[in-house]
């Protein structure tokens, strides 16, 4: 056998196996593409279920959107009310504090006056204290009296 034999030898052994290696290949991919079509195709199924019954729910969802800032634009009305509310109560409030003191003021010239002269009428009529001769006279009495 020559080179040229051998070399034609090997070359057919090597297709052979190459083409072996091509049939090996072609049903693993066979294989893969049935397990894909049995596992896969079935989940496809379900998920195309799935967006087709949330079609519904999507399409409320913008209209409800329009409702939801409607009602916040309608709260944000109302507590700006009640900001205004609340400022006109707090300065109700100051001007009442305000004549409260005054009322507070007025009503208590009277009372002061009153006790002014009081104080300056106790201080003329309130006694001399005693002498020492006096008190010491009042201590003995009251010792020999017991």
């Amino acid at each position: 056998m020559d080179m040229f034999a051998i070399l034609c030898l090997a070359g057919a052994i090597a297709l052979l196996a190459l083409a072996v290696l091509f049939v090996y290949l072609v049903l693993l991919i066979k294989r893969a593409n049935d397990m894909i079509d049995k596992q896969v195709t079935p989940m496809l199924d379900d998920a195309k279920a799935m967006t087709e019954s949330l079609k519904p729910a999507i399409a409320q969802v913008d209209p409800l959107m329009d409702r939801i800032n409607l009602t916040m634009d309608a709260a944000n009305l109302e507590i700006m009310r009640v900001d205004e509310i609340m400022q006109d109560v707090s300065s109700i409030t100051g001007a009442l504090a305000d004549t409260t003191s005054t009322v507070n003021e007025i009503t208590n010239v009277p009372l002061n006056a009153v006790n002014s002269v009081t104080s300056k009428v106790r201080g003329a009529l309130k006694s001399r204290s005693a002498s020492h001769a006096s008190s010491t006279l009042g201590a003995k009495k009251e010792s020999t009296e017991e």
